[in-house]
Parts: C-alpha cells; structure tokens; sequence
C-alpha cells in the first residue's frame, strides 16, 4: 500500500521491512499509516541484536530490489514475504532474526504473567471482553493497545 506521495507506506494487514546489503530498513512513520506496537518492538529487538534498522522513505522499486522482504502485524507477529511481482523470495537472515527475537520476547511474558482461566462464565454479548488471570491480576483484552487491569 502506497502514500499519498507514491511511496510505499505498509502492507494490507502489516508493516512491511525489506533486508538490503545487511541493513533492515522499514518505511518511515509520517503519520499516513499505523505504526503498529508489533513493527515497534521488532525494531528495538534488531536493534539491540545489532542490526542497523533505518526508517526512510521507500519506494516500491526499493522492494523489487530487496535481499529480503518479511512483515509484522498483531495477527501474524513474523512473517516472510516470499513474492514480489514475479520475483520469488527466500526467508532471510533479518526474518529469522526478527522472527526468533519476537517469540523469545513474547515467551519471556509468561513468566511475569502466567495465564490462568477465570471462573466467570463466558458472556453473550459479543462486545464483552475476553478476561486472562494470573494469580495477582486480571487482563482485558478489550482495551486497544495495551490491557486493562483489575
């Protein structure tokens, strides 16, 4: 998906990096797309792997040129871009990266928040939100980018 000004801003559903002479670079947030929370960590976690991230403005012809092109997104967390036009793509290196210091990350959670289930029964309402419990405090997943807490 393309700016206003032609350049490419992200994909459909998510953010998208390309991989290019050893550096990882992602479009610059300007404000005409979500930057999303996932995009965000994955940034930090390249970066304190010592990867150098840089986010500028790309154009689609950047991506046709990649080494490498892999996506983040709430729903898919890492995943590779394997086509661009008629060119097939490998998983790289970055994605591997990327991918492997995601789920370390995500795992690390569960031991600060081990989840439980509740014994509230499930409501019908299907605005309600879903509730996760650790020993000490409850989770809802119905506050956008982050949780509450009771």
């Amino acid at each position: 998906v393309c700016d206003v000004a032609g350049n490419v801003a992200e994909l459909a559903h998510s953010n998208v990096f390309m991989g290019k002479d050893g550096v990882v670079f992602t479009p610059i947030a300007p404000g005409t797309f979500l930057a999303g929370i996932t995009r965000m960590r994955v940034i930090g976690l390249l970066r304190d792997a010592g990867i150098t991230v840089i986010e500028k403005v790309l154009r689609y012809s950047d991506f046709e040129n990649a080494d490498e092109i892999f996506a983040t997104g709430n729903a898919s967390k890492v995943l590779p871009v394997t086509r661009i036009g008629e060119r097939a793509l490998q998983p790289g290196p970055f994605y591997r990266k990327a991918r492997e210091a995601y789920w370390a990350y995500a795992h690390s959670l569960q031991q600060w928040f081990p989840l439980t289930t509740t014994n509230k029964r499930p409501s019908t309402n299907a605005a309600s939100p879903i509730w996760f419990c650790s020993a000490e405090r409850c989770w809802s997943s119905r506050v956008a980018y982050g949780w509450s807490t009771r």
